[in-house]
C-alpha cells in the first residue's frame, strides 16, 4: 500500500467526520456522549463548526492521507498554524463556531468536556509563535502503519524550522505516540463517566513539544 499526503478540500470534510466518527467509537467518552443520535446527526454536529473554520481561517490547515491504489481518504489533520494577532483577537482564543448541542446528545458532559478543554488550551496555547494540532485521525483498519506520524510531522518539521513549540491535548489512546515523537505531559485533566453510567474517569493529557534539530536528511 502506497499512501500520500494531500491538502484536504472543502468537499472533503464530511468524509472526514465520517472517519472521526468511525475512529472515535471505541474512545470512553463517545457512548455517552451521543448515543441518542444518528450518524448523520453526529457528522453534521461534529463536521459545523470545522467547515466555518475552514473557511474562515486560513491558518488552520487540514491534510488528508490518500490510499494511493484506492483514492480512499484514510485520516487526516488539522494543525494551526502561527500567526501575527490583531488587537482584536488578543485575550481571547479563536471561534470555534460549533453549533448548538443537539438534541439527544449529553449535553452536560459534552460541556464540560468542551470547558476543560478550552480551560486548557487557552492556557497553553501561543497562537502566535506556537502550532497546536486537534484533529489527528486514523480509520482503525489503518493504524499501526504511520500514518499518524507522518501527518504529526507536518507541523512538527514547520515547528522545529522556525523554533516553536506544539500543543496538544492527548487520549489515553494517543499519548504514546505524541510520546515518541518528543511531547512531555504538563497537566491532566479528567472527566467522571460514573454519573452516566460508565466506570471511573477519563484521562486527557495536555502535552507540549520543544523545537528540536532534525536529523540529516529529515
Amino acid at each position: 500500500m502506497t499512501f500520500l499526503i494531500e491538502p484536504a478540500s472543502y468537499a472533503d470534510l464530511d468524509t472526514l467526520f465520517d472517519i472521526y466518527i468511525e475512529a472515535s467509537a471505541s474512545h470512553p467518552l463517545s457512548s455517552f456522549i451521543y448515543n441518542g443520535l444518528t450518524h448523520d446527526e453526529k457528522r453534521n454536529f461534529e463536521s459545523g463548526g470545522p467547515k466555518k473554520v475552514f473557511l474562515e481561517c486560513p491558518w488552520v490547515k487540514y491534510h488528508k492521507m490518500v490510499e494511493v491504489e484506492t483514492g480512499k481518504i484514510v485520516a487526516w489533520s488539522r494543525w494551526h498554524f502561527p500567526r501575527p494577532l490583531k488587537d482584536e483577537e488578543k485575550g481571547s482564543m479563536d471561534p470555534d463556531y460549533f453549533e448548538d448541542i443537539p438534541a439527544g446528545a449529553n449535553a452536560s458532559l459534552l460541556q464540560e468536556w468542551f470547558d476543560k478543554l478550552e480551560e486548557v488550551e487557552s492556557k497553553y496555547i501561543d497562537r502566535e509563535k506556537g502550532f497546536f494540532i486537534n484533529y489527528l485521525v486514523v480509520l482503525p483498519s489503518y493504524q499501526r502503519l504511520g500514518l499518524g506520524r507522518r501527518l504529526l510531522d507536518i507541523g512538527l518539521k514547520e515547528a522545529n524550522a522556525l523554533g516553536a513549540s506544539v500543543f496538544l491535548v492527548a487520549t489515553e489512546m494517543g499519548a504514546g505516540l505524541y510520546k515518541k515523537a518528543g511531547f512531555k505531559e504538563i497537566e491532566q485533566f479528567v472527566i467522571d463517566v460514573k454519573p452516566w453510567g460508565g466506570e471511573g474517569e477519563v484521562v486527557f493529557r495536555s502535552m507540549k513539544r520543544e523545537p528540536q534539530a532534525e536529523s540529516p536528511g529529515k
